[in-house]
Protein backbone atom coordinates (compact mmCIF):
# COMPACT_ATOMS: atom_id res chain seq x y z
CA UNK A 1 0.00 0.00 0.00
CA UNK A 2 1.13 3.51 -0.68
CA UNK A 3 1.62 6.30 1.66
CA UNK A 4 -1.56 8.34 1.02
CA UNK A 5 -3.35 5.19 1.68
CA UNK A 6 -1.79 4.48 5.07
CA UNK A 7 -2.85 8.03 5.92
CA UNK A 8 -5.99 7.93 4.58
CA UNK A 9 -6.81 4.90 6.91
CA UNK A 10 -5.55 5.87 9.82
CA UNK A 11 -7.00 9.23 9.85
CA UNK A 12 -10.73 7.89 9.09
CA UNK A 13 -9.90 4.85 12.01
CA UNK A 14 -9.44 7.83 14.65
CA UNK A 15 -12.14 10.06 13.21
CA UNK A 16 -14.39 6.55 13.33
CA UNK A 17 -13.30 5.74 16.98
CA UNK A 18 -13.82 9.67 18.07
CA UNK A 19 -17.34 9.18 16.37
CA UNK A 20 -18.24 5.58 17.64
CA UNK A 21 -17.48 7.58 20.84
CA UNK A 22 -18.66 10.60 20.50
CA UNK A 23 -22.48 9.80 18.77
CA UNK A 24 -22.96 5.91 19.04
CA UNK A 25 -22.37 5.51 22.51
CA UNK A 26 -23.32 8.76 23.74
CA UNK A 27 -26.63 8.08 21.93
CA UNK A 28 -27.09 4.73 23.64
CA UNK A 29 -25.24 5.96 26.92
CA UNK A 30 -27.53 9.13 26.90
CA UNK A 31 -31.11 9.09 28.98
CA UNK A 32 -33.73 9.38 26.26
CA UNK A 33 -37.43 9.43 28.00
CA UNK A 34 -40.10 9.78 25.01
CA UNK A 35 -39.78 7.99 21.63
CA UNK A 36 -39.42 11.38 19.54
CA UNK A 37 -36.49 11.53 21.48
CA UNK A 38 -34.86 7.87 20.57
CA UNK A 39 -35.88 8.40 17.02
CA UNK A 40 -33.94 11.48 17.23
CA UNK A 41 -31.09 10.03 18.15
CA UNK A 42 -31.34 7.27 15.68
CA UNK A 43 -31.29 10.03 12.98
CA UNK A 44 -28.34 11.84 14.26
CA UNK A 45 -26.71 8.64 14.43
CA UNK A 46 -27.31 8.02 10.69
CA UNK A 47 -27.21 11.09 9.44
CA UNK A 48 -23.44 11.61 10.69
CA UNK A 49 -22.14 8.72 9.32
CA UNK A 50 -23.90 9.19 6.52
CA UNK A 51 -21.88 12.30 5.86
CA UNK A 52 -18.60 10.31 7.20
CA UNK A 53 -19.33 8.02 4.58
CA UNK A 54 -19.83 10.16 2.01
CA UNK A 55 -16.79 12.36 2.61
CA UNK A 56 -15.04 9.20 2.41
CA UNK A 57 -16.09 8.06 -0.61
CA UNK A 58 -15.14 11.51 -2.21
CA UNK A 59 -12.08 11.24 -0.90
CA UNK A 60 -11.22 7.12 -2.05
CA UNK A 61 -13.99 6.31 -4.79
CA UNK A 62 -11.99 3.62 -5.78
CA UNK A 63 -11.91 2.13 -1.99
CA UNK A 64 -15.41 3.00 -0.76
CA UNK A 65 -16.23 -0.21 0.68
CA UNK A 66 -12.74 -0.38 2.71
CA UNK A 67 -14.35 2.79 4.22
CA UNK A 68 -17.60 1.31 5.54
CA UNK A 69 -15.64 -1.21 7.44
CA UNK A 70 -13.67 1.06 8.71
CA UNK A 71 -16.42 3.35 9.87
CA UNK A 72 -18.45 0.77 11.06
CA UNK A 73 -16.34 -2.08 12.67
CA UNK A 74 -15.49 0.65 16.20
CA UNK A 75 -18.90 1.13 16.83
CA UNK A 76 -20.42 -2.17 16.26
CA UNK A 77 -17.77 -3.79 18.07
CA UNK A 78 -18.25 -0.53 21.20
CA UNK A 79 -22.61 -1.67 20.96
CA UNK A 80 -21.31 -5.25 21.08
CA UNK A 81 -19.31 -4.84 23.95
CA UNK A 82 -21.72 -2.44 25.99
CA UNK A 83 -24.69 -4.98 25.39
CA UNK A 84 -23.07 -7.15 28.22
CA UNK A 85 -23.66 -4.35 30.31
CA UNK A 86 -27.02 -3.59 30.01
CA UNK A 87 -28.77 -6.21 28.45
CA UNK A 88 -31.94 -5.43 28.50
CA UNK A 89 -31.15 -2.69 26.05
CA UNK A 90 -29.97 -4.99 22.95
CA UNK A 91 -32.60 -4.00 20.54
CA UNK A 92 -31.70 -0.32 20.76
CA UNK A 93 -28.04 -1.45 20.79
CA UNK A 94 -29.00 -3.39 17.28
CA UNK A 95 -30.78 -0.90 15.64
CA UNK A 96 -27.42 1.47 16.29
CA UNK A 97 -25.62 -1.68 15.13
CA UNK A 98 -27.82 -2.25 11.89
CA UNK A 99 -28.11 1.72 11.28
CA UNK A 100 -24.91 2.85 11.17
CA UNK A 101 -23.24 0.64 8.72
CA UNK A 102 -25.92 0.82 6.31
CA UNK A 103 -25.44 4.55 7.06
CA UNK A 104 -22.06 4.58 6.07
CA UNK A 105 -22.25 2.30 2.98
CA UNK A 106 -24.66 4.60 1.40
CA UNK A 107 -22.70 7.54 2.23
CA UNK A 108 -19.73 6.15 0.78
CA UNK A 109 -21.35 4.39 -2.12
CA UNK A 110 -22.74 8.24 -2.93
CA UNK A 111 -19.24 9.99 -2.70
CA UNK A 112 -17.76 7.76 -4.41
CA UNK A 113 -20.38 7.55 -7.15
CA UNK A 114 -20.15 11.51 -7.47
CA UNK A 115 -15.93 11.39 -7.46
CA UNK A 116 -15.93 8.98 -10.41
CA UNK A 117 -19.08 10.65 -12.21
CA UNK A 118 -17.91 11.28 -15.99
CA UNK A 119 -16.73 14.37 -16.43
CA UNK A 120 -17.65 17.25 -19.35
CA UNK A 121 -15.24 16.49 -22.08
CA UNK A 122 -12.90 18.95 -22.56
CA UNK A 123 -13.44 21.68 -25.67
CA UNK A 124 -10.64 21.65 -28.34
CA UNK A 125 -8.59 24.87 -28.24
CA UNK A 126 -9.31 27.01 -31.34
CA UNK A 127 -7.14 26.30 -34.61
CA UNK A 128 -6.33 29.25 -36.51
Amino acid sequence: MNLRLWIGTIVLLLVSLLASFFVVFNMVFSDIFGMAERVGSYVYAGVAYLILGFVSGLAGPTRARRWVWILSVPPVLILFLYTFSEPQNALIHLGFAVLVPLASYLGAGAGAWIRSGKKAPSVPPPQP
